[in-house]
């Protein structure tokens, strides 16, 4: 059996999150990834934007991965709709024209 050093996006983003709050550049977590991962590497401008959001993140406290005011209108939404018991036959939701 072989072993595969391949990533996914989220081991991506843990491994430079971790190499942030040790203080690390863009270009030193750049280098190595590519030292250990070659070409499977994420870019440096991949590597460049997940920096610059975690940096903001450490800072504020608040990620702008996702709006907070779209998951409270999505929550709502959906609170909204099993209140009022608004399904089809097979459970999905009835959309009103």
């Amino acid at each position: 059996m072989s072993v595969s050093l391949k990533m996914d996006k989220i081991e991506y983003r843990s491994v430079i999150k971790l190499f942030v709050k040790e203080g690390l550049t863009p270009n030193e977590i750049y280098s190595k990834f590519i030292k250990v991962y070659g070409d499977a590497s994420p870019s440096f401008s991949t590597i460049k934007k997940w920096v610059t959001e975690f940096k903001r993140i450490l800072r504020t406290g608040v990620s702008s991965a996702v709006p907070c005011n779209i998951l409270y209108r999505v929550s709502s939404f959906l609170v909204f709709i099993q209140l009022q018991g608004i399904e089809n036959k097979k459970g999905g939701v009835v959309m009103a024209e």
